[in-house]
């Protein structure tokens, strides 16, 4: 896709990624964006005399990454101890029921008991982390923290690690192992993600299915090799703060 009238930059490229992908809760597996589709798609967009407003955008994507980057005064950089890559180490297929000691469903929570609040909301949606939107019912519903969720449909198989308290919908199921810790449920994230391509809108992920499916991961002795994971997503978190 190339914008009409504008070059096409990173900060202009960034904002439109984020409008065109507010889009994909129209389409799932047994739904495919077709090209006829894609050129009759809406997205929003800032505008000035009716054309789209280009210069906005990109002053717009500038100021949030150079807030950002003021943020971090000091790049506080991990320690890396393990630098072997993937092909590096022995990968085994594991049980979901033997890595997560606590896998349980959401609750349904229909829109109109939905109450206006602060606190995220998690269903099957496959942007922004899954939050659905900001409730404070705290009667009839299971709230969750510092764990993964996995949407069982819509964006079925859609996997996101939630370090904060949120209450979780009936359409996702919350996968927490106490000993594991932020960068380890990242690396497990993404090889979960890998079900979007074995499940579809029609396909559910139910609960008999879940703890049945198997996650690859490395392993040293035999055993999940927590350490290269944790160290694995360190080396990534310190190659993002080596760009900023």
């Amino acid at each position: 896709i190339e914008p009409r009238n504008v070059k096409l930059n990173k900060f202009i490229a960034v904002f439109l990624c984020n409008q065109i992908m507010m889009q994909s809760s129209k389409f799932d597996y047994g739904n495919q964006i077709r090209l006829n589709d894609t050129k009759a798609l809406n997205i929003m967009l800032p505008s000035t005399n009716n054309q789209p407003d280009y210069d906005f955008m990109e002053q717009y994507i500038k100021n949030k990454y150079y807030d950002l980057k003021v943020q971090i005064k000091e790049k506080q950089k991990h320690e890396i101890t393990d630098w072997r890559e993937f092909n590096e180490v022995e990968w085994v297929p594991f049980q979901m029921t033997n890595i997560f000691d606590n896998i349980q469903r959401g609750k349904r929570l229909t829109k109109s008991n939905q109450i206006k609040g602060n606190r995220p909301y998690i269903s099957s949606s496959g942007i922004y982390n899954g939050v659905d939107n900001f409730i404070s019912n705290s009667e009839n519903v299971r709230q969750f923290k510092n764990s993964l969720t996995l949407a069982n449909s819509g964006s079925v198989g859609k996997t996101f690690y939630q370090p904060f308290q949120y209450i979780a919908s009936d359409h996702v199921t919350h996968l927490k192992n106490e000993k594991l810790n932020k960068y380890i449920y990242l690396f497990m994230s993404t090889l979960i993600n890998r079900l979007t391509d074995k499940y579809s809108f029609n396909r559910e992920i139910n609960d008999f299915r879940i703890k049945r499916e198997k996650i690859l991961l490395p392993v040293l002795n035999g055993l999940p090799d927590y350490k290269f994971m944790e160290q694995y997503m360190k080396r990534k978190e310190n190659e993002i703060l080596d760009r900023l």
